[in-house]
């Protein structure tokens, strides 16, 4: 898994229970770093040694069938960038107001 390019994410990392009355499922909670794209199951077993001996993916080799879509959460919206888009307008027209007004007032002061 350390070269394939496709398994960006770990899902689980746990010993093979080969027990008959072991429930061979999991239970995962996708993440909020996840992006949103299309996503298949691999999975690779590993003996004692650390070496791979067994590979299986949920999709066929072309990667059509039995996939799934994830939508990402990215948590912008464009109502938020609407308020940030106008609070820095706001904010840059109000730095140039007050830099006139000091400007007009030491125009004034050296005038008098």
């Amino acid at each position: 898994m350390n070269k394939d390019k496709t398994c960006q994410f770990t899902i689980a990392n746990v010993p093979y229970d080969a027990s008959p009355q072991s429930n061979q499922s999991l239970d995962w909670t996708i993440g909020k770093d996840v992006p949103t794209a299309t996503y298949f199951v691999r999975a690779y077993a590993y003996d004692s040694a650390g070496e791979e001996v067994a590979f299986g993916q949920t999709t066929d080799a072309k990667k059509t069938m039995n996939l799934f879509e994830i939508q990402g959460i990215s948590g912008r919206h464009i109502s938020l960038e609407i308020a940030s888009i106008c609070f820095f307008a706001f904010s840059v027209v109000s730095l140039f107001g007050f830099f006139l007004v000091e400007k007009r007032k030491n125009r004034r002061l050296t005038n008098n």
